[in-house]
């Protein structure tokens, strides 16, 4: 059942100033990671070690986490965080669906992703902000990024004091989407309020939504790059967009946002806003999410996973209540981050269209810092994974962007090999355009074809 909040209720809900509750938060692991399925004949998660609970956060809520070890050495391989974007969405999106160990089938079923991040690291996957996913609100939740920040600093602090052995780690935060709001501020926030134990190296950030000043002007560069849209059309787009742009100076988001959307959408059409080649299957998300929703809100995963709550991919009202973050930039946080010396990667899946790698791009070069005088005229170049021509990029200093061939929203949904040789490259500081080599999971590898044909 959706949650509709009335005005009132929903000028209250905003009203609630945000604040720390006195109670210290704690993790309730409802999986440990020991926990086999010994003795059944089904084993629903084929194998795969992993972890799940709640941090609790007195008396707000509790956020879910999802916890897989390493593949290769999960005693010495790096920590990273995932974080999915919306504002509202699910991170089981990713951990079901592009870089987690398993894809679910049509059947609502998991075949094993051998493309796996966790091939590598590590990998975390938390629904937030509060009331996303498997996590719960109760009240005072977050209206904007200071919240999200905040929060994820007390859990944060909380895992890390219930896993010491992940303490020291190379710690990495990556996500897509609208985690380029979460992101950077969460990234910020680490600088200025250290966790013991927490290594933060770096972030990465995939088709994110960082810069609205600078990323609406560019679907109109991406739609007639794309033949979208004809040249009078691009015309009258550009000289529009000029508009959009004065009015989210203005700092009245309402107004400013349904006048940039009503431009972004004129030239989409039918297309899937999140893949130009494909039509949009169910609108507003366009994916057809069913077959995710069956396995996560079956009796047997759910009790496996510890949860009693109906998973939904995204949470409506979560969405809402962020709605006046939207148009704010949080293009001042990553240079924050550079200028701390962390590692920034900003990968863009380049069939994109509502976060696509034309304004990429363009945000990534218009910001301010210690090298942007030798990155921002430097050419992209080729990008090879395997002996094949997989994308774009260019890096300067602590930052790379790469631009991924024949890939949508989701990258690594698309283009897993490239993307799991694109995180080895970034976890070892080697994003360069020299030949990649990517890392395997193991000796019995599904094939990509497979795994894609699956998914369809």
């Amino acid at each position: 059942m959706k949650l509709r909040l009335g005005p009132l209720v929903l000028v209250a809900i905003c009203a609630i100033s945000y604040a720390v509750a006195s109670d210290k938060p704690y993790v309730e692991v409802t999986r440990p990671l020991d926990r086999t399925f010994l003795g059944s004949s089904d084993d629903i998660f084929l194998g795969e070690k992993f972890s799940s609970g709640f941090v609790h956060i007195p008396p707000r809520g509790e956020m879910f986490f999802w916890y897989f070890p390493s593949r290769r050495d999960p005693q010495k391989d790096p920590f990273v965080l995932w974080l999915t974007g919306g504002p509202g969405c699910s991170s089981e999106l990713a951990a079901i669906g592009e870089n987690g160990p398993f894809w679910v089938t049509p059947e609502a079923t998991l075949i094993r992703n051998d493309k796996s991040w966790n091939n590598i690291a590590n990998v975390l996957y938390v629904d937030q902000p509060l009331g996303t996913g498997f996590s719960k609100a109760e009240f005072n939740v977050v209206t904007n990024e200071e919240g999200v920040a905040k929060d994820m600093g007390l859990f944060l602090t909380a895992y890390l004091e219930k896993f010491p052995e992940l303490a020291d780690r190379p710690f990495w935060i990556t996500g897509e989407s609208y985690a380029g709001h979460y992101i950077p501020s969460i990234a910020s926030y680490l600088l200025k309020h250290p966790i013991k134990g927490l290594n933060f190296q770096g972030m990465a950030l995939g088709n994110a939504w960082v810069d609205p000043v600078t990323q609406y002007p560019a679907y109109a560069d991406f739609a007639y790059e794309n033949h979208m849209i004809n040249k009078t059309v691009y015309d009258l787009a550009k000289v529009s967009f000029v508009g959009c742009v004065e009015a989210i100076k203005t700092k009245f988001w309402p107004y400013a946002v349904s006048i940039c959307n009503v431009l972004m959408q004129s030239m989409l059409g039918d297309r899937n806003v999140y893949d130009i080649r494909l039509k949009c299957e169910m609108p507003p998300l366009c994916y057809n999410e069913t077959k995710n929703s069956v396995f996560l809100n079956r009796p047997d995963v759910q009790k496996a996973l510890g949860v009693r709550d109906t998973w939904k991919p995204c949470t409506t009202w979560v969405h809402l209540l962020l709605a006046g973050d939207f148009a704010l930039s949080t293009l001042p946080k990553v240079e924050e981050v550079l200028e701390a010396g962390r590692q920034v990667l900003v990968y863009n899946g380049d069939k994109d269209y509502i976060c696509n790698w034309k304004g990429g791009l363009d945000w990534v070069n218009a910001m301010q810092w210690h090298a942007a005088e030798d990155f921002k005229p430097k050419t992209l170049e080729s990008w090879m994974v395997d002996g094949k021509a997989s994308g774009e990029i260019k890096k300067v200093a602590n930052l790379a962007f790469l631009r991924i061939f024949d890939a949508g929203h989701m990258s690594p949904m698309d283009q897993p090999t490239a993307t799991l040789a694109m995180l080895d490259q970034f976890l070892n500081n080697r994003m360069e355009s020299a030949p990649a080599v990517s890392h395997e999971a193991s000796e019995a590898e599904a094939s990509e074809v497979e795994l894609t044909t699956l998914m369809a």
